[in-house]
């Protein structure tokens, strides 16, 4: 079947600041924590802390995965990807700040979707 052809077809990235760095947001284990990444180019005492501080692996020198508890992350945002697969600019309607319920889950403002 052709994609197009294919209704609600959406790709999400969920992204956020960590320390100033932004990051990508991956999974949330049953304590809350959040699974994050960085990506484009963080300075490499950036990424040093962040394997100093939350014990993130290292990957060819590229980029840190690892775990956070989700009060030390700031500005997350949810962007959903046109149909050509590309993601919006800045400021774009269908980009939206989000925040954390008491369990921890990462939940979406606006147009009453949550989740």
């Amino acid at each position: 079947m052709d994609a197009n052809e294919v209704s609600d077809l959406h790709s999400i990235r969920a992204t956020a600041k960590l320390d100033r760095v932004s990051v990508e947001l991956l999974a949330e284990d049953h304590e809350g924590r959040l699974a994050v990444q960085t990506f484009g180019q963080a300075a490499p005492n950036f990424m040093d802390g962040f394997v100093e501080e939350f014990g993130f692996e290292r990957y060819e020198n590229a980029f840190v995965f690892g775990w956070v508890p989700r009060h030390a992350l700031v500005e997350i945002t949810i962007e959903r990807a046109e149909r050509d697969g590309r993601f919006p600019v800045a400021g774009a309607s269908n980009r939206s700040c989000v925040g954390a319920g008491p369990s921890g889950r990462v939940w979406r403002a606006g147009a009453g979707l949550e989740r």
